[in-house]
């Protein structure tokens, strides 16, 4: 995961350092993989997550409490947000793929990934799931899946006290792998914490945050697609 600082209101950043600990690395795209033309790449959507507010920061079971009921109207909206552009996502990649003329299908019905099992093999070469049990609904050698891991916004608190104002967030993984073998390919997590311009606190409709969270959203969708087309 590459940390990439943008001027004015966006940025990528790292992960806290636990949470890179248990990130696996990313793996780049060989140039090789494009040059095979007879293979066939289904690719998919994981299931996805609910929008919400993460509160982070030393805050007690009263304190968070009482931080729920302070952002309620805000927690709500954001547990609405639209989250259809990631099956508009998945279809420009399978046009990406063709246009490098990979053949590419779509899987219709998005992949649980945490239903699948622990994969013992080493993650630098593996997959950290074992995907074989989904070769008989794929029925392709390859599965390139992207994952929504986390979106909505992230906000610190001290106590029941706020830091700061919250900020958009949007956390996507993106992984190539081999369903037979397990090997990975390609993976890539993009993660984007996208601050709010002007006042955040705008109900019923947050225009300004619904702002930071479209450029979060594409700022994610566009570094995933960069890293997979890199040796293209």
């Amino acid at each position: 995961m590459n940390t990439i600082y943008k001027p004015l209101a966006v940025c990528v950043v790292a992960a806290t350092l636990a949470a890179c600990a248990s990130q696996p690395k990313d793996v780049e795209l060989n140039e090789q993989f494009w040059q095979d033309h007879t293979q066939t790449v289904a690719v998919a959507e994981s299931t996805k997550p609910e929008a919400h507010l993460e509160k982070t920061g030393n805050q007690g079971l009263i304190d968070y409490a009482i931080n729920s009921a302070m952002t309620s109207t805000f927690e709500n909206h954001i547990n609405g947000t639209d989250l259809s552009w990631m099956e508009t996502y998945q279809a420009s990649l399978v046009s990406e793929l063709e246009g490098h003329y990979i053949k590419a299908v779509i899987v219709k019905t998005p992949i649980d990934i945490t239903a699948l099992p622990q994969s013992k093999q080493d993650n630098k070469k593996y997959a950290v799931k074992t995907y074989a049990p989904l070769s008989m609904k794929v029925g392709d050698d390859k599965l390139l899946v992207i994952t929504l891991n986390k979106i909505g916004a992230i906000r610190n608190y001290y106590g029941f006290i706020p830091s700061g104002a919250p900020s958009a967030i949007v956390d996507m993984t993106g992984r190539l792998v081999d369903i037979n073998s397990n090997e990975i390919y390609w993976r890539h997590n993009a993660r984007v914490v996208t601050s709010i311009n002007g006042n955040w606190d705008q109900p019923p409709h947050y225009d300004n945050f619904n702002s930071a969270l479209e450029i979060a959203v594409d700022t994610a969708k566009d570094e995933l697609r960069s890293s997979l087309l890199n040796n293209a």
